[in-house]
């Protein structure tokens, strides 16, 4: 059952969530933005019990920037004429 947000709780202005079929499974990626409005106590626990600091964060970090840098390169490639059609 969906229920929707209580009156104490406010949508974030940013809200993407979509799920991508890899292999033979599904993993989601989810992107929430907005004003912070967790208090410090909150914030200390999650931040400990969720650290970003990571083997999996830090090899997700990494593919990430290597396929950005690596689409860049292909667009000034073809841009610059280095590699012809």
């Amino acid at each position: 059952m969906v229920t929707s947000p209580s009156e104490n709780q406010k949508r974030h202005p940013v809200n993407i969530r979509f799920s991508l079929p890899f292999l033979a499974r599904r993993y989601f990626l989810t992107i929430v933005g907005g004003s912070e409005q967790r208090g410090p106590e909150r914030r200390a626990v999650e931040r400990q019990n969720n650290p970003i600091k990571t083997a999996t964060n830090v090899i997700f970090v990494a593919g990430f920037a290597i396929l950005f840098y690596l689409v860049g390169f292909i667009a000034i490639a073809i841009q610059s004429s280095i590699v012809e059609f």
